[in-house]
């Protein structure tokens, strides 16, 4: 019982000792807090604006497609002809994704003027002018030149942090997000990657078509059959409605539900949240610096021992 007693009474001791060291070195850990507070508001200030422009997209006609797909394969197959699948059976949403996050898409952006040097070298952007403000270190604007043109790799790593793409399996919605410092290339490279989104996919559509009915004529032409010669006129209808949908429909692989807009408040950084971190890591960082040296302190005195 006496044991638990002064036990207890140490623990009560030793807490009010804290407490008083604590007290004690108030002014060292206002100060050490009060300039991890002060950095924290200049780093908050450092960082530029950036700004998202968002959109909902759905894929144009997707079970329409995968019927065609399944009544061309049926053709086919009864024609005794093959002609390959261009998705190969993959989920047109996955496609969409896994485009938009392809280096080969990335290759075909950075064609257009103007898109590289504001992906990779874009310092800030000036709001009183609506510029775009370059790093002089990677681009000279006024002489139009590159300092330090980046590699492929090293620009498509930029572009992958500015580019967001998800889809939604409840919805079935495809939700493509760009952050960039400049609100208004936020806008337009989200406008440039939808365009050509369709672009691509309505040439490939048509390219292969066109190859599909060269075969399919070739086909006809050598086969005596009277069915046969049917289901490949079938198969010919198919591919010529397959390109004339193509050469006619701007919104071929993806519509836009929710078009991307300029978007007038930023999205980050989040500069309260950043000074808050910064006040409660110097508070932590002071107040563990002051009680490891009065422990450290403590453990070093000598012992005294009683005669």
């Amino acid at each position: 019982m006496n044991t638990e007693l002064n036990q207890y009474l140490d623990d009560e001791v030793n807490l009010i000792e804290v407490l008083k060291e604590l007290f004690k070195s108030k002014v060292l850990i206002f100060s050490i807090t009060g300039i991890f507070s002060v950095a924290g508001v200049i780093y908050s200030l450092m960082q530029p604006n950036q700004y998202s422009s968002t959109s909902v997209l759905t894929i144009s006609s997707s079970s329409s497609s995968s019927q065609t797909s399944s009544s061309l394969s049926s053709l086919a197959s009864r024609a005794g002809v093959n002609i390959g699948s261009s998705s190969g059976g993959a989920n047109p949403d996955q496609i969409v994704l896994q485009m938009v996050k392809s280096k080969s898409f990335f290759k075909h952006l950075i064609g257009f003027d103007e898109v590289l040097k504001n992906i990779y070298a874009t310092k800030s952007f000036d709001t009183k002018t609506n510029k775009i403000i370059y790093d002089s270190s990677i681009y000279k604007a006024r002489e139009d030149k590159w300092i330090k043109m980046p590699k492929l790799l090293e620009a498509y790593e930029a572009y992958d942090n500015q580019v967001s793409i998800t889809h939604s399996k409840i919805t079935g919605m495809i939700y493509l997000s760009v952050t960039h410092k400049s609100p208004i290339f936020s806008k337009e490279l989200a406008d440039l990657i939808i365009s050509e989104l369709n672009n691509l996919s309505r040439i490939r559509a048509s390219d292969e078509a066109s190859l599909s009915m060269d075969y399919l004529y070739n086909e006809l032409s050598t086969t005596p059959q009277k069915e046969i010669r049917d289901s490949i006129n079938q198969l010919i209808e198919a591919q010529l409605k397959t390109q004339m949908l193509a050469n006619v429909r701007s919104d071929y692989l993806v519509r836009t539900l929710d078009e991307p807009v300029v978007p007038h408040k930023k999205s980050a950084p989040y500069r309260t949240l950043i000074c808050i971190t910064f006040f409660i890591a110097g508070l932590f960082l002071s107040i563990t610096f002051v009680l490891i040296r009065f422990y450290g302190f403590r453990v070093n005195l000598p012992k005294i021992e009683s005669n």
